[in-house]
C-alpha cells in the first residue's frame, strides 16, 4: 500500500497558476510537495528540502528543464517526470534520453499524473530496496551550493503536513468548512460564467476578486480537478458553442483562442481535442461537438 505522506515531490514550473494548482492538488492528495519557477530557485530549495520525485517543465527562464533533468539523473535515484507543451516525437525522445522516467504533454490530466507518480514511487522503492531510501534521495552536492551541514528537521516537516488534528469539534468544523466552500464555489461559478470571454480571467484574478487564498479556492473546486481546470473547461465549452453556432461571425480559430485566454493556437488546439475528441475546425464543419465525457471514454480505456 502506498503511503503518500512519505512521497516528497518538487514541481518546477514557470507558469505560476499551474504550479500553485499542482501544489494544492498534491497537498490535498496527501503528498509532501513544494514548487519553484526557475532552476536557480529550485536548486536552492532542493538543498534544504530533498525530494523523491521531481516534475519538470522544459521551457524555463535561465537554465532550462532538460539541463536540470540531466543533472538530477546524475545525482541519484530520483523519479523524474517531464510536463511540457512540447509534444513532438523529437521532444519526447530528447526528454527520455536526458533521463526522464515519463514525459507528459500539457494539458496534463491530474488523475493520470497521480497514477504516474504512484507507479514511479513503487519503482523507486524497488531500485533502492538495498539502501537507505531517505539518504539516497538527498543529493550530496548541488550546483553552486556546498554540501548539507546536517539532516533536515523531520519533526518540523511532519508538523507542517496537512491532516493534523484540528482543535475543537472536528466534525462540526468540517461541516461548516464544506458549507462555506460550497457557497464560495457557487459565487465563483457565476462570476466565471459572466466573465468567460475576458482573457485576463485566471485563478489568481479570481482569488483576488473574492479575497480568498489559492488553497481555499482550490478546495472549493477539488471535485472538478481544481479551479484552473474548471476555468479551462468552461472556456473550451464557450469555444465549442461559438464554433457550432449557426450564422456565427467568421472569426478565426486563432482569434477565438486569444479571446478566451489561451496563450497560443497550439495550446487551444490540444486542449480542445483533449476535451471533445475532435479539432476546432472539425467542430465548425460538423456544427456539433461530442459530449466531453463520451469523447474522453476511449482515451480512458486505452
Amino acid at each position: 500500500m502506498i503511503r503518500r505522506s512519505e512521497i516528497r515531490i518538487a514541481v518546477l514550473e514557470d507558469n505560476l497558476d499551474l504550479q500553485e494548482e499542482l501544489v494544492f492538488f498534491f497537498e490535498a492528495k496527501g503528498y509532501r510537495v513544494w514548487g519553484e519557477r526557475s532552476a536557480e530557485a529550485f536548486w536552492k530549495r532542493l538543498h534544504a528540502n530533498p525530494v523523491d520525485i521531481a516534475l519538470l517543465d522544459i521551457g524555463l527562464p535561465g537554465e532550462d528543464g532538460l539541463s536540470v533533468l540531466e543533472y538530477l539523473r546524475g545525482l541519484g535515484p530520483y523519479g523524474l517526470i517531464v510536463m511540457s507543451a512540447r509534444g513532438s516525437r523529437q521532444d519526447r525522445l530528447r526528454g527520455m534520453e536526458a533521463g526522464a522516467d515519463a514525459y507528459l504533454v500539457k494539458p496534463v490530466n491530474f488523475a493520470d499524473l497521480v497514477l504516474a507518480i504512484d507507479q514511479l514511487w513503487q519503482k523507486l522503492r524497488l531500485r533502492t530496496s538495498d539502501t537507505d531510501t531517505s539518504a539516497s534521495a538527498e543529493p550530496a552536492l548541488l550546483p553552486g551550493l556546498h554540501a548539507l551541514e546536517g539532516p533536515p528537521d523531520r519533526q518540523a516537516e511532519a508538523a507542517a503536513l496537512p491532516g493534523a488534528a484540528p482543535k475543537g469539534d472536528a466534525a462540526e468544523e468540517g461541516a461548516d468548512r464544506l458549507s462555506l466552500e460550497a457557497a464560495l464555489r457557487q459565487r465563483v461559478v457565476a462570476f466565471i460564467e459572466q466573465n468567460i470571454h475576458r482573457p485576463e480571467l485566471s485563478p489568481r484574478s479570481i482569488s483576488r476578486r473574492f479575497n480568498v487564498s489559492r488553497s481555499h479556492l482550490y478546495r472549493a473546486f477539488a471535485s472538478d480537478g481544481g479551479v484552473a481546470k474548471f476555468l479551462r473547461d468552461k472556456r473550451l465549452d464557450a469555444a465549442a458553442r461559438e464554433l457550432t453556432r449557426a450564422h456565427s461571425p467568421a472569426i478565426s480559430i486563432a482569434e477565438l483562442a486569444h479571446r478566451l485566454g489561451f496563450s497560443s493556437g497550439n495550446q487551444f488546439l490540444r486542449a480542445f481535442r483533449n476535451r471533445f475528441g475532435i479539432t476546432p475546425s472539425q467542430a465548425r464543419e460538423q456544427g456539433a461537438v461530442p459530449d466531453p465525457q463520451l469523447a474522453d471514454a476511449p482515451r480512458r480505456a486505452n
